[in-house]
């Protein structure tokens, strides 16, 4: 079935093509969702109107997430957590604690937008990804530090003496004999 996209939607295609994509998807996903419309001859002609419309918004929506963006660049956030002896954590800093923070700093940022690959578990300082729009991804910092405001001794220590180690080399494998069959 032939639509007219009135969104980017990810494998398929930017707002405003014109695009083959399989029936079903366009009845029951794409055209109630209004994220698309039929390719009838009517909706075709009016497609270059539709078109100019779609690119105020696509430029409004740029415009909002590079202004949200720029009050974000300029953030930095501070968790304290319990550690443990070497600095470890005993909870985690998570994309929920980190748009917790932003909102009390009057920035709404739904906490699927932050790109956290697995939640901090350790001090020291992370620059993390927070996806606006498709072109607008900005940095925040976050620094995390330990509850007592004291760094353990081993915490800093430790990640230099880990980098210097030579790698070891992996044990070798050790086959069990081999029981013979008798054929009996």
């Amino acid at each position: 079935m032939k639509v007219i996209l009135l969104e980017d939607i990810e494998a398929v295609g930017k707002m405003g093509d014109t695009v083959m994509v399989k029936d079903g998807y366009a009845r029951n996903f794409l055209i109630p969702r209004k994220l698309a419309l039929l390719a009838t001859a009517r909706n075709l002609k009016a497609q270059d109107h539709q078109i100019k419309d779609m690119e105020r918004r696509r430029t409004k929506i740029t415009g909002d997430a590079q202004s949200l963006a720029d009050k974000i660049t300029g953030v930095s956030l501070s968790f304290t957590r319990k550690t443990g002896e070497k600095g470890r954590l005993f909870g985690s800093v998570t994309n929920m604690d980190i748009a917790e923070a932003l909102k009390e700093k009057g920035l709404n940022i739904d906490r699927k937008d932050i790109i956290l690959p697995e939640p901090i578990k350790s001090l020291g300082e992370f620059d993390i990804e927070i996806k606006l729009h498709r072109d607008v991804t900005p940095m925040v910092k976050i620094t995390v530090l330990p509850e007592d405001g004291e760094i353990p001794e081993g915490a800093m220590e430790e990640a230099p003496a880990q980098e210097a180690a030579p790698e070891s080399p992996e044990p070798e494998a050790v086959e069990a004999p081999v029981e013979e069959d008798k054929g009996e």
